[in-house]
């Protein structure tokens, strides 16, 4: 007597509905950030400003502090200072303006 072997394959089928899914949030992009003091003196602080960014933009914050490293070193001692910036969520969203007061952070949240 042969003994016969049955196998039998279930498709597993998942709908995309079933499965929950995280919405991405869009990259924070820097286009331009210059830290700037009330005189008109400033610095070109982009750089320093993607580098704050690096790590945590793709997941969509970034936290910016606005001091004196920005340009290395106090641009015009004794007098009141502010990182002016631009930055858009994705390589399509809205850009952003803003200013940011010495000794200040500003976290930037893209969704």
């Amino acid at each position: 007597m042969k003994r016969a072997l049955l196998v039998v394959a279930v498709p597993l089928i998942f709908a995309a509905s079933a499965i929950p899914q995280r919405a991405m949030a869009a990259e924070v992009q820097i286009i331009e950030a210059f830290y700037m003091s009330e005189t008109g003196k400033s610095c070109n602080a982009t750089d320093k400003v993607m580098n704050m960014c690096k790590g945590t933009a793709s997941a969509g914050t970034c936290n910016v502090k606005s001091d004196n490293s920005l340009c290395g070193s106090d641009l015009d001692p004794g007098r009141a200072k502010k990182l002016k910036m631009k930055y858009r969520c994705g390589p399509t969203g809205a850009i952003t303006d803003f200013e940011v007061t010495e000794g200040s952070a500003y976290n930037i949240v893209c969704k």
